[in-house]
């Protein structure tokens, strides 16, 4: 099934890409946070990254390569599965439960 850019729009999303069977797209948060959501149009929402701000989600949207397996960079905190990176840094990642 194919979604629509206008269909994403209608969920709210103004910065988004749209691949046709899943998009990414961000979504802004209180206090100027952001939050970048991976969706697969069968599925719904697989995975989600936060930011401390919301330009900062926009600019990793902008830079992530989907294709190559990783994550988005600079985020830091992942609410699907609890890991936290302060201040955006891999290095310090951990999982907080």
């Amino acid at each position: 099934m194919t979604i629509t850019d206008d269909q994403i729009r209608k969920l709210g999303y103004e910065h988004f890409h749209n691949h046709n069977d899943y998009f990414i797209a961000v979504l802004p948060m209180t206090f100027g946070k952001g939050r970048i959501i991976y969706a697969e149009n069968e599925h719904g929402i697989i995975n989600a990254w936060c930011y401390t701000h919301y330009a900062d989600a926009i600019i990793a949207m902008i830079q992530w390569d989907v294709s190559d397996d990783k994550e988005p960079s600079g985020w830091i905190r992942n609410p699907i599965d609890g890991r936290r990176r302060p201040d955006g840094d891999s290095t310090n990642e951990y999982i907080h439960y």
